[in-house]
Order: C-alpha cells, then sequence, then structure tokens
C-alpha cells in the first residue's frame, strides 16, 4: 500500500515537474537575452564611431518604416539610431518584476538597479520635485531644460552634413543607388528637430507610477531598487493634479481644456455626439502634461507637437492601470490621492477606452486613436493588465469595480473576436502577424511576408487572452470558469509557436512597438476639421488657405462639441487646407515612410511574461 502511494506521488511529481521544466529551459534563455541587452558601460556620442548609452538602460532603436525590395529592407532593418529613452526600460522593469514574482526568473538585484538609477535623468525639472516623467532626458542649454535626445539631434543637426557623410559613405561601400532612397528621410528628420522638446506625458509618468508600484510589492527583494526609486518619486499624489489639469474637458468652455487635436476629434467624435458627455466636468485624460497656453509659452524649447494636446486610447489605457496599480499597491493611502475629480477622470477615460474596442472604431483608425502605438495588439494587452490585477484582488473603492465589470464585457467578447479573428494557426501553432515587414518583395519582385514583427505580435495577444481569461492570485493563474475550450486552445497554440521560434533564427525579435503621431500624410492633423486655426502668435488662419501657409507655430483644434450634422458636413463637404478629409486607412505599409521604436529586448521580454504565466496554469491544471 505504502509502495502504491510513492509511486502515485512520484508519477504526479514527475508531471507537475515536467510541465514546469518543458518551459523553464526557454524562459531562462530569454532572461539571458534581455540581460545581454542592457547597456553595462555609459559612453558619449562620437558620431559616427559610437553612440550615447546611459549605463542600465535596455537598447531601444529608431529605425524607418519602409517596404518593398531588399534596398528598402536594408533601410528599415539598419539604418537606426540607438534611442536614450527611458519608457522601453521601464516597461520591462516591469515585466522582469512579474516574472520574478511568478517564480519563473530570479532576477539579479545589480540589473534591475542599475535600470532604476538612470531613472532621475528623465524626470521634469520644470515640475519642481514632482515625480513627472519624460520621453526623453532633459539637458540644461541655453539657461533652460529641454527634452534632448542626442543620439537623435547630433546626426540631423550635424555641422558637417550628416547627408553628405552618408552619401559619401554609400558611394564607398559601392551602394550608391541607395541615396534616392535614403535622401528623403534625411530632408524629413531635419524638418523633425523641432520635434524633440517635447513635454512630459502622461504615459511615461503612468509606467514609471506602475514601476514603482511593483518595487513597492519587490521591496523586500530589492530594497535598494526601492529606495532609490522612492528617493525620487516620494510626491506621488501631486502626479494627480497634472493629470486633471491636463485632461481634455469638451465642455468646459475653456481655450486651454476644450480644444483637442483636430485628429482625436474625428476619431471620437461619435463618442462625444453620443450623450455620453453630460456636463463640463467629463474629462479623458490627454497625452501631454501641457495646455495651449503654456506650449506656447514654452515655443521652442518645450512644447507639444503641432502645438496640441491630444487623446491616445492605449496612453489612457496606460493611465487606467497606474492608477489601479496604485490603489492595489497602497504605495501611499488611497485617501491621500483620489478624489472626486480624479475618480470622474478614471471612469470617463475608462468609459472612452471601452468604446474605442467595443465599437471597433480600434480597428478603423488606429492611426488617429492609437497616436503613439501602432501595433493594435498593445492596448488589448494594456486593458487587460487592469483585468488581471484586479481578478484575485479586492477593489479599494466601487469606482475600480465599475470599471473593471465594464472593462473585462468587453475583453472577453468584443475585445477577444477582433483578437481571435486576426489569428494564423495549424494543428499545434497559432501566431499573428501586424505590420513589420509584411509588405516586402523578393529580387524578382515577387511578395514576401518578412513577418518581422510576429515573435512580438504573438506574445502581446497571448498576454492579453490570458490577462483576459484568467484569474491571478498571488501571481498564480487558474483559468476563469467562463473560459471557453477554444480560447485555452488557441493559447496552448500561441504558446507553443513562441516557445518554438521566440528565440530562434526564423523570425526577427523587431517591433514597432511606439512612433511618432505623423504616420503618413493622411495622419497629420491639417487635413481633418478644425475651428481652431491659428498661428502661435494669436493671428486667425482661414481654413480654406493654401497648404502653402501650414508651418510650425500653427495650430489646428476642435473646440466643443458640434453636433453629428454640422460635423458630418464639414468631414465630407468642406477641404482643408484645400484638400478633403482623408477618411479611409490604408496601413501602416503604405507609399510613406515614418519612424518607429523597435526594442528585441522588449520582445523577449514580453514572450518571457507570457510564458512565465502560461507555465503557472500548466502546474495548476496538473495538480487538480
Amino acid at each position: 500500500m505504502n509502495l502504491n502511494k510513492s509511486i502515485i506521488f512520484l508519477v504526479l511529481f514527475l508531471i507537475i515537474f515536467g510541465s514546469f521544466c518543458q518551459y523553464d529551459d526557454i524562459i531562462q534563455k530569454l532572461s539571458q537575452q534581455i540581460s545581454g541587452l542592457q547597456v553595462q558601460k555609459s559612453t558619449k556620442i562620437n558620431f559616427p564611431f559610437e553612440w550615447e548609452k546611459q549605463k542600465g538602460i535596455y537598447e531601444s532603436w529608431v529605425h524607418i518604416n519602409v517596404h518593398g525590395n531588399v534596398f528598402m529592407q536594408t533601410i528599415r532593418n539598419d539604418v537606426k539610431f540607438f534611442d536614450d529613452n527611458f519608457f522601453v526600460t521601464a516597461w520591462i522593469n516591469q515585466i522582469l518584476l512579474e516574472a520574478n514574482k511568478i517564480g519563473t526568473i530570479q532576477l539579479d538585484k545589480d540589473q534591475l538597479l542599475n535600470a532604476i538609477l538612470v531613472e532621475d535623468t528623465y524626470l521634469d525639472h520644470h515640475s519642481l520635485g514632482d515625480p513627472i516623467v519624460n520621453f526623453w532626458p532633459e539637458r540644461f542649454i541655453n539657461g533652460t531644460w529641454m527634452s534632448y535626445p542626442i543620439n537623435l539631434v547630433v546626426p540631423i543637426d550635424d555641422e558637417e552634413g550628416f547627408g553628405n557623410v552618408v552619401h559619401k559613405l554609400l558611394d564607398f561601400l559601392g551602394l550608391d543607388s541607395l541615396w534616392k532612397y535614403i535622401e528623403p528621410f534625411l530632408q524629413f528628420s531635419s524638418e523633425a528637430l523641432a520635434a524633440f522638446h517635447i513635454p512630459p506625458d502622461a504615459d511615461d509618468t503612468s509606467v514609471n507610477l506602475a514601476m514603482g508600484c511593483l518595487l513597492y510589492e519587490n521591496k523586500d527583494k530589492f530594497p535598494d531598487a526601492f529606495d532609490s526609486w522612492w528617493s525620487s518619486n516620494k510626491n506621488i499624489s501631486r502626479i494627480m493634479k497634472y493629470l486633471t489639469d491636463y485632461a481634455y474637458y469638451p465642455l468646459m468652455n475653456d481655450e486651454n481644456l476644450d480644444l483637442i487635436d483636430s485628429r482625436t476629434y474625428y476619431f471620437m467624435h461619435e463618442f462625444l455626439e453620443s450623450g455620453v458627455v453630460k456636463d463640463k466636468s467629463f474629462g479623458i485624460v490627454t497625452t501631454w502634461l501641457m495646455d495651449r497656453l503654456k506650449s506656447k509659452n514654452g515655443y521652442p524649447t518645450e512644447f507639444m507637437p503641432f502645438n496640441m494636446n491630444n487623446v491616445d486610447a492605449s496612453v489612457c489605457s496606460n493611465f487606467i492601470y497606474g492608477l489601479s496599480q496604485l490603489s492595489v499597491s497602497q504605495l501611499i493611502p488611497l485617501n491621500e490621492w483620489i478624489s472626486d475629480e480624479i475618480k470622474n477622470l478614471f471612469v470617463n477615460t475608462a468609459t472612452y477606452v471601452n468604446w474605442v474596442i467595443q465599437t471597433g472604431r480600434l480597428l478603423e483608425r488606429p492611426d488617429l486613436g492609437i497616436l503613439y502605438y501602432p501595433p493594435i495588439y498593445d492596448m488589448y494587452w494594456f486593458v487587460s493588465r487592469t483585468l488581471s490585477l484586479f481578478s484575485g484582488n479586492s477593489f479599494p473603492d466601487p469606482i475600480f469595480e465599475t470599471v473593471y465589470n465594464m472593462l473585462l464585457s468587453t475583453m472577453e467578447n468584443e475585445g477577444t473576436a477582433q483578437i481571435l479573428k486576426a489569428v494564423q494557426e495549424d494543428s499545434n501553432n497559432a501566431w499573428w502577424d501586424d505590420f513589420l515587414g509584411d509588405n516586402d518583395t523578393n529580387l524578382i519582385g515577387k511578395h514576401v511576408n518578412n513577418a518581422e514583427d510576429r515573435i512580438f505580435t504573438t506574445s502581446i495577444a497571448m498576454n492579453a487572452l490570458i490577462d483576459t481569461w484568467t484569474i491571478r492570485n498571488d501571481y498564480k493563474y487558474t483559468w476563469r470558469q467562463e473560459t471557453p475550450e477554444y480560447i485555452k486552445d488557441i493559447i496552448q497554440k500561441g504558446i507553443n509557436w513562441l516557445v518554438k521560434y521566440s528565440i530562434s533564427s526564423t523570425y526577427k525579435p523587431e517591433n514597432p512597438f511606439f512612433s511618432g503621431s505623423g504616420k503618413s500624410p493622411d495622419s497629420m492633423p491639417f487635413w481633418y476639421p478644425a475651428t481652431y486655426i491659428e498661428y502661435l502668435n494669436g493671428t486667425v488662419v482661414p481654413p480654406d488657405s493654401p497648404p502653402s501657409v501650414i508651418t510650425t507655430y500653427l495650430i489646428t483644434a476642435m473646440e466643443g462639441i458640434l453636433s453629428s450634422d454640422d460635423y458630418n458636413h464639414m468631414v465630407y463637404d468642406e477641404l482643408h487646407f484645400q484638400s478633403p478629409t482623408p477618411t479611409n486607412f490604408t496601413g501602416f505599409n503604405s507609399a510613406t515612410f515614418f519612424p518607429y521604436w523597435s526594442s528585441p529586448a522588449f520582445t523577449y521580454s514580453t514572450t518571457l511574461l507570457a510564458i512565465s504565466k502560461y507555465s503557472t496554469i500548466t502546474q495548476s491544471e496538473n495538480k487538480n
């Protein structure tokens, strides 16, 4: 009898241990890839021989999204600039802290600490010690602090002429035929120089807040990392004032609050016209922690792109998660930061995010609705992270339960359906593509799909589906009771694919994780209806003016809320700077090009996280 019990115990142990081991090997290899892409030594820029890098950040690169023949593919993959943003590093820190809590990795203390120590250079010097964060580090130039991405500025602004250097190099290498492809990018880059002096934003600030909450949860294991972060981020409650002060209030009757980017209004006008905006207290969080007047006064050292704020639904989703994480972690007591104003902003922003997914508007115009996140799957994951967070926790305030129930219903229905509509699968594997490398041609001009973002997109889809359809208790995941078998099956297939290909040489670990807001002529604000068209000096510009009047000093925005009939008349019957409204999205692989940020370290991180989560599901099933 005792022998039988021992055999049964041994069999169960081998089943459970074996299910863990099948994923442990790939997880450890992914972890090694990530740590290998962390900068180990700070360097100063010596262009074109060396980039400026800060010790501790994870690598990310600015590429140009072009497509087509092998020359264009070479430009997309090999013409790139190292970018010293903190955004990617903050995201990877969160993911590694989560994986460490799950128990699939042992995060190195020095690796984490080095990634936290650099944060100080990204805090906004104009915010007087408040934890407001910039995308790029600030530098003190000509008597003022400004955002300054040195690896982008120096090559473009090089006194010897970056274009001449590139042209001569191509000629030396026998690749002069590439010059006709590269020259337009250099001209575009020169015009974009002014856009580098951006203000702090709600996205970086929310991501930094969520990271800090995770550090707080892990402070016993990583006390130095938390103490370093906390020393610069103590005034957490002050963040709320920035979020509410610079939000979009369409009925406020104040030009600093009721004006919005004309692209944003076009994307959300049906939401605004639906009657959901009841009074002037209705607000939605915006991208930039700045208003029109502050931007005008800050020009040209710190100002918003196109001189106007906008709403990005992915940024909104990160705001929702940041505040949700703050409420659950109790980094500071709830009563120290929550208020009626922030409650309204939280619920209203979540209502908008819900509408974006539920109505399918996300799929219709991602170029306008998620201005800075080209991959649509990002948003599904950003929303589902909040669902996972609350699935195993109590609600600190009724507003969180309201938002949770609303978003859960949409993600289980419309969100999941939208993700599954794009799946590709065989008998054992499932995968997703977005757009990177999907519209190329080979040497004889035949179409090829290089699927350069397949690993990333599949990992994001997996995280979104797992976070939607599981309950998380103490970082252990179990299926929700209502989870259909076909959902479990597709997730299993997706994990199979990631295990098979994520560190193979078959596919590139690239991603178009984020970008600038202008990705084609059709995504520029000037061609959309606007009721407020002025230069920064207050000069009113007639809407039928020729496009030659468009300069970096121009503001085009919508004020208040128009009736559906009035707005549709502007969309379909009027011209804007002598051009019709671009009402159709032609995709991100159209005839134009745009810069995007790619980080293989981030691809490896999201893949590691998805497999880590799934490994706990299989362990739980085997135990049962």
